[in-house]
Protein backbone atom coordinates (compact mmCIF):
# COMPACT_ATOMS: atom_id res chain seq x y z
CA UNK A 1 0.00 0.00 0.00
CA UNK A 2 1.19 3.76 -1.09
CA UNK A 3 -0.06 5.19 1.75
CA UNK A 4 -1.61 4.26 4.91
CA UNK A 5 -4.73 5.83 5.33
CA UNK A 6 -5.60 3.02 2.52
CA UNK A 7 -5.19 0.42 5.00
CA UNK A 8 -7.29 2.78 8.05
CA UNK A 9 -10.46 2.84 5.51
CA UNK A 10 -10.55 -0.67 4.26
CA UNK A 11 -10.27 -1.38 8.23
CA UNK A 12 -12.98 1.32 8.63
CA UNK A 13 -15.53 -0.70 5.77
CA UNK A 14 -14.66 -3.81 7.78
CA UNK A 15 -15.77 -2.44 11.19
CA UNK A 16 -18.35 -1.08 9.44
CA UNK A 17 -19.63 -4.87 8.17
CA UNK A 18 -18.54 -6.65 11.26
CA UNK A 19 -20.89 -4.40 13.37
CA UNK A 20 -23.61 -4.04 10.85
CA UNK A 21 -23.33 -8.18 10.86
CA UNK A 22 -23.49 -8.18 15.22
CA UNK A 23 -26.01 -5.62 15.92
CA UNK A 24 -28.54 -5.72 12.63
CA UNK A 25 -28.31 -9.55 12.29
CA UNK A 26 -28.77 -10.24 16.29
CA UNK A 27 -31.83 -7.39 16.21
CA UNK A 28 -32.89 -9.10 12.38
CA UNK A 29 -32.71 -12.51 14.23
CA UNK A 30 -34.59 -11.58 17.79
CA UNK A 31 -37.57 -10.33 15.65
CA UNK A 32 -37.84 -13.04 13.39
CA UNK A 33 -37.45 -10.91 10.28
CA UNK A 34 -37.86 -12.95 7.30
CA UNK A 35 -34.83 -13.77 4.71
CA UNK A 36 -32.76 -11.67 7.33
CA UNK A 37 -29.54 -13.15 5.72
CA UNK A 38 -30.24 -11.74 2.47
CA UNK A 39 -30.94 -8.08 3.79
CA UNK A 40 -27.65 -8.55 5.30
CA UNK A 41 -25.50 -9.95 2.48
CA UNK A 42 -26.82 -7.11 0.49
CA UNK A 43 -25.80 -4.76 3.19
CA UNK A 44 -22.20 -6.83 3.21
CA UNK A 45 -21.71 -6.48 -0.84
CA UNK A 46 -22.76 -2.48 -0.42
CA UNK A 47 -19.89 -2.28 2.01
CA UNK A 48 -17.26 -4.57 -0.19
CA UNK A 49 -18.11 -2.37 -3.10
CA UNK A 50 -17.68 0.80 -1.60
CA UNK A 51 -14.09 -0.65 0.47
CA UNK A 52 -13.17 -2.31 -3.31
CA UNK A 53 -13.39 1.47 -4.58
CA UNK A 54 -10.84 2.96 -2.24
CA UNK A 55 -8.51 0.54 -2.95
CA UNK A 56 -9.10 -1.88 -5.55
CA UNK A 57 -6.04 -4.13 -5.07
CA UNK A 58 -6.33 -7.98 -4.81
CA UNK A 59 -6.76 -9.34 -1.25
CA UNK A 60 -8.69 -6.22 -0.38
CA UNK A 61 -12.08 -7.60 -0.01
CA UNK A 62 -10.92 -10.53 1.54
CA UNK A 63 -9.45 -8.60 3.92
CA UNK A 64 -12.43 -6.61 4.76
CA UNK A 65 -14.14 -9.66 4.71
CA UNK A 66 -12.15 -11.32 7.34
CA UNK A 67 -11.86 -8.95 10.18
CA UNK A 68 -15.75 -8.46 9.64
CA UNK A 69 -15.94 -12.88 10.36
CA UNK A 70 -13.87 -11.68 13.81
CA UNK A 71 -16.21 -9.35 14.34
CA UNK A 72 -18.77 -12.04 14.03
CA UNK A 73 -16.58 -14.65 15.72
CA UNK A 74 -16.23 -12.25 18.84
CA UNK A 75 -19.08 -10.63 19.52
CA UNK A 76 -22.10 -13.03 18.72
CA UNK A 77 -22.45 -16.82 19.33
CA UNK A 78 -19.95 -19.19 17.27
CA UNK A 79 -22.10 -20.68 14.32
CA UNK A 80 -19.13 -21.08 11.97
CA UNK A 81 -21.30 -21.17 9.10
CA UNK A 82 -22.26 -17.98 9.31
CA UNK A 83 -18.62 -17.03 9.99
CA UNK A 84 -17.54 -19.12 6.66
CA UNK A 85 -20.38 -17.02 5.29
CA UNK A 86 -18.85 -13.76 5.93
CA UNK A 87 -15.42 -14.51 4.73
CA UNK A 88 -16.55 -16.20 1.50
CA UNK A 89 -18.87 -12.95 0.73
CA UNK A 90 -15.72 -11.16 1.32
CA UNK A 91 -13.89 -13.53 -1.56
CA UNK A 92 -16.40 -12.51 -3.87
CA UNK A 93 -15.65 -9.44 -5.08
CA UNK A 94 -11.92 -10.52 -5.17
CA UNK A 95 -13.06 -13.51 -7.65
CA UNK A 96 -11.73 -13.91 -10.84
CA UNK A 97 -8.32 -12.79 -9.95
CA UNK A 98 -7.92 -9.16 -10.91
CA UNK A 99 -4.82 -8.99 -13.65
Amino acid sequence: MKRPWQLVWLLFFASLWGLSEVLAGEGFYALNVPYASVFLTVWALVILSLGRGFLNKPGSSTLIGCVAALYRMVNAAPFFCHIWGIVFIGMLLTWPPLS
